[in-house]
């Protein structure tokens, strides 16, 4: 924002301005605290899915079955796109991409 010479203006109850010295220590601070929690988010994630791992709970994604793969190469060769195929079947076309290159 510094670059472009723009300043963010919160009009709320915390009335925070980055125009100013405090208003940009403000905005740093509170953007340092959510990275702090998304990287908190994910360390918990993390370690949940080891601990269900060792319990043999986790398993991750279920596989794709063959006929949803079937079924969306049929409409596909008809000619709808991929997009819409992988939409109208019920799976996502990265998914889709990813068994095609399995």
């Amino acid at each position: 924002m510094k670059d472009k010479k723009a300043h963010l203006k919160i009009l709320d109850n915390e009335a925070l301005d980055t125009s100013s010295a405090h208003g940009e220590l403000m905005f740093t601070v509170l953007g340092a605290i959510a990275q702090f929690e998304t990287q908190l988010r994910a360390e918990r994630q993390r370690v949940g899915i080891e601990a269900a791992k060792k319990r043999g709970v986790y398993k991750g994604r279920k596989p794709l079955s063959y006929s949803k793969i079937k079924a969306v190469r049929e409409l596909i060769d008809d000619g709808m796109s991929v997009t819409k195929a992988c939409k109208e079947i019920g799976i996502g076309r990265t998914a889709y991409y990813k068994y095609l290159n399995q």
